[in-house]
């Protein structure tokens, strides 16, 4: 595996707050589940190369919290 050149922690104080919320409910079918992943996924690839940089994947965790 190639070590990655970035940031070292996943501190998100400089991260800015999510500009969209998605709820998580138990009693959400897979497909569903499934679905709102990918639009949070979508939403915090700002660049849309399908891969999450660690400033994206900050973002997208904010958007599980």
């Amino acid at each position: 595996m190639t070590p990655v050149a970035s940031e070292s922690s996943l501190d998100v104080s400089s991260t800015e707050p999510p500009s969209h919320q998605w709820h998580f409910s138990p009693d959400m079918d897979k497909d569903e589940f499934k679905n709102m992943v990918k639009e949070m996924f979508e939403h915090a690839d700002e660049n849309k190369n399908g891969v999450l940089v660690l400033s994206e994947f900050k973002q997208f965790a904010l958007f599980a919290l």
